[in-house]
């Protein structure tokens, strides 16, 4: 049930209120930035990724850090999770299936959880790496009738199997184009002869397996006709072990037989029903009835098994100067705030008026990717890390296009999962390259010149990044949620420095997620599962506490993104309160 969204209110608040513990200097909550009037009502979805559905038709998306199930009609059941890496935890979640007995499997990053129908965490498996057992970025999975797990891992370039309970039985695959070899595995499915369907998105094609990982078939292209593919990248199969693959990049669903005859396509880029944006995840019903999940549109679509529309459920499209998830604020040089929000920015003068909106909801993930970070250089220029499409884009002030750079990989300039940066006095851009584990530098025109770091959880070494911020001197801080800690390096990579670690007193960290440096060198971090913003000196020095958990000001639910002002005046993206707050240093 939606409620109706006003225009972006800007609250001056009259009876003013202190923030802050312990300091010689606290915070007062000025104004706020809110995409809902008197209301606390979450969006449906933030980025849903993944759908399934159960014997009895109900309906199962993961989004992020949650997953919700539904029944037929898009009425919310259930949800449970938060972001962290715990169990019954998510940080990545994806594509998730269901056994015969009932148990549900989501995968999560590099681990695979199972769970009940209504929640409660039964057993994990996996962790970082390239060996058995091991994942850097899972992305589909199958249960065979034996109930035997089958996993598709996008960076690895291969499919493992296991039992229900995670005992590792087979892997197979090695990155290529000849048959039987993979590009980013998406999705895979298993029909009613046990033979295995791999989405195999960057060769453009299907490849079809018995489930000893022996190629049998292949079909696919390049290209828009029938039959041919741009990156399919999800997979459901019928009764009739007719084949639906999301074909991502044209934007449709194209129905195929078990041998890759083709037979029927529907869908186009938009936001009206029939139409998609982003699709990222596809299911079937106990009747062939098919459900697509839209991370662009942020919606479930249902469709006849001959693609006829049924229903929609999900968000409502955004209109200016609203908020869904504001999840990122960055300043330019005039104090002009920019919030980045479900895949649009907005941008608003220091006093809160809206100016510019960049992007829309059903518009963006299409002609792009998916917004991960922002920043703006010193002549106004925005640069946008695109995670999904594993680039940089360079945009004008004014929003148009300047350049892109980087792709898929681990090579210089490459990337995988860029899901931060940050600019120097200089304009050199510092991307975090999350699933490399490590940090590269670039000048403003896209020119790689270092970079330094690797798996682990020592010095320099990163396990989980989440965030990158800069000081006045040019030192380099970064966040790690998985550590839980910070970081400190010179603009050249040399580790300086780190602080932090797990635990709830001052100092430490449940889920630090966000950083931010002031003009006066002193360090902002927000801590998503404590709900609050911890401030330190350069040197990692504890300072004070800003908010705590609540929906009343000065408060937080999910604080994410941090940027301070060239007053020292502190800007939160509350992602979960659906606003921006703004606190004002009280010196002393």
């Amino acid at each position: 049930m939606y409620i109706n969204k006003t225009r972006i209110c800007l609250l001056l608040i009259s009876a003013l209120q202190f923030i802050g513990i312990a300091s010689a200097q606290n915070y007062l909550f000025e104004r706020k930035l809110s995409g809902y009037k008197n209301s606390r009502i979450a969006p449906v979805f933030i980025s849903p990724l993944g759908i399934v559905v159960d014997s009895v038709n109900n309906v199962y998306v993961s989004d992020i850090d949650r997953v919700q199930k539904f029944d037929a009609k898009g009425t919310l059941l259930k949800k449970w999770g938060r972001f962290g890496f715990g169990e019954g935890q998510f940080s990545d979640a994806s594509r998730m299936a269901i056994d015969k007995q009932g148990f549900l499997y989501v995968l999560d990053g590099f681990r695979v959880q199972k769970m009940t129908l209504d929640g409660q965490f039964v057993t994990k498996w996996g962790r970082y790496g390239t060996h058995e057992g091991e994942f850097s970025f899972l992305t589909g999975i199958a249960i065979d009738s034996m109930n035997n797990i089958y996993v598709t891992d996008r960076a690895n370039h291969c499919v493992q199997k296991f039992t229900s309970d995670g005992v590792f039985l087979k892997k197979w695959g090695v990155l290529g184009k000849e048959p039987g070899q993979l590009n980013e595995p998406e999705d895979i499915v298993i029909d009613t002869y046990g033979f295995l369907y791999i989405a195999d998105a960057s060769n453009h094609r299907i490849q079809k397996f018995n489930g000893d990982g022996e190629m049998v078939a292949s079909w696919g292209s390049y290209g828009e006709g029938k039959g041919q593919f741009n990156y399919p990248n999800g997979l459901a199969i019928d009764k009739k072990n007719h084949l639906f693959v999301v074909d991502y990049n044209n934007t449709r669903i194209q129905e195929l037989s078990n041998t890759g005859v083709f037979i029927a396509k529907w869908g186009k880029i938009g936001d009206k029903p029939n139409h998609f944006n982003a699709i990222t995840g596809i299911a079937l019903d106990a009747s062939d009835n098919i459900y697509t999940v839209e991370a662009g549109n942020q919606r479930v679509q249902k469709f006849t098994n001959q693609g006829h529309y049924v229903l929609l459920w999900g968000n409502p499209l955004g209109q200016n100067e609203q908020f869904y998830f504001p999840f990122n604020v960055v300043l330019d040089r005039a104090n002009n705030v920019y919030v980045m929000d479900i895949n649009y920015i907005q941008k608003f003068s220091p006093t809160g008026d809206f100016i510019q909106k960049w992007g829309n909801i059903g518009s963006w993930n299409n002609t792009y990717g998916n917004l991960a970070d922002f920043a703006i250089d010193h002549a106004g220029n925005v640069y946008i890390a695109d995670d999904q499409k594993h680039c940089i884009m360079k945009f004008s002030p004014d929003g148009q296009m300047i350049s892109t750079w980087g792709n898929y990989g681990s090579g210089n300039g490459q990337f995988n999962d860029p899901i931060a940066l940050a600019i120097d006095g200089d304009d050199n851009i510092y991307v975090v390259d999350r699933d490399n584990h490590r940090v590269q530098k670039f000048n403003s025109n896209g020119d790689f010149l270092s970079k330094w770091g690797q798996q682990g959880t020592g010095a320099s070494h990163f396990s989980w990044l989440a965030d990158i911020a800069i000081d006045a001197k040019g030192d380099i801080y970064i966040v790690d949620s998985q550590t839980r800690e910070v970081q400190k390096f010179t603009n050249t990579g040399e580790f300086i420095t780190k602080w932090g670690g797990q635990g709830t007193t001052n100092g430490k960290f449940l889920t630090p997620i966000g950083i931010g440096a002031c003009p006066a060198g002193d360090i902002y971090v927000s801590d998503l599962e404590r709900n609050c913003i911890q401030k330190f000196s350069n040197t990692g020095t504890f300072i004070t506490v800003i908010g705590g958990p609540g929906i009343d000001d000065g408060q937080f639910q999910s604080p994410r993104g941090v940027a301070i002002d060239s007053f020292g005046s502190l800007y939160i993206a509350d992602a979960d309160n659906n606003c921006v707050q703004k606190f004002a240093p009280v010196h002393k």
